[in-house]
């Protein structure tokens, strides 16, 4: 004579993190013949649960197998059950954020260029390399004003992710902004205009110059 003991108890995890193996609930055990469901005394304890979840598997869903000591007081044959979609793993949220200096000379536009280093990457997990999840970044992005300061903010749009573990992501915002710009003083020659006179004459040169 055997019952059988399944987990009942779900969790929901992010990618990348570990499953909880342990303090997890049983259903009520099967199997009983006529009414030594009620006669029964389940003794023992449950123990460390197995999966066939890996930390840093893909989103979706994973098993729990019970497993344990327990027994029972009428003498039924424990079986550990597994339950099918006891583990889900959904899709890590990651914020991009702008770093370093955006610097260029006052030119009297707001356009800034921007490199794979005024970019970072918060909240990936651990086990993952650039190639398994990168920033796929834009090159163009906008000063708030066309003048002369430091601390400025920069603007940029249309960010995604890339890579192979890409679908385990989601991006926090494709749009992003920091004061990370810096536009410094243009530096102009004043150039005074060429002038000739008669050697004698009296100063009749005016004044011209030009800027460069």
């Amino acid at each position: 004579r055997r019952s059988s003991d399944l987990p009942n108890t779900t969790q929901t995890i992010t990618y990348g993190n570990t499953a909880a193996l342990t303090g997890y609930g049983t259903a009520a055990p099967s199997g009983y013949l006529d009414s030594d469901a009620s006669a029964d005394t389940i003794s023992g304890a449950l123990g460390t649960a197995t999966t066939n979840y890996v930390q840093g598997n893909d989103v979706g869903n994973y098993t729990l197998t019970a497993t344990g000591s327990l027994s029972s007081s009428l003498g039924y044959t424990i079986s550990y059950g597994t339950e099918a979609n006891a583990i889900t793993v959904v899709a890590r949220n990651v914020t991009a954020s702008l770093t370093g200096s955006v610097s260029k000379t006052y030119d009297a536009t707001t356009a800034a260029t921007l490199s794979s280093g005024n970019y970072s990457l918060a909240n990936v997990y651990s086990g993952d390399n650039s190639s398994a999840l990168s920033l796929s970044y834009v090159t163009s992005g906008a000063y708030n004003d066309a003048n002369v300061a430091t601390g400025e903010t920069v603007s940029v749009s249309g960010l995604s992710l890339s890579g192979s573990k890409a679908s385990n992501y989601t991006l926090d915002s494709s749009s992003i902004s920091g004061t990370v710009g810096t536009i410094t003083a243009r530096a102009i020659t004043l150039t005074a205009n060429d002038q000739s006179m008669t050697y004698g004459d009296g100063n009749s040169l005016s004044a011209g110059y030009s800027i460069s």
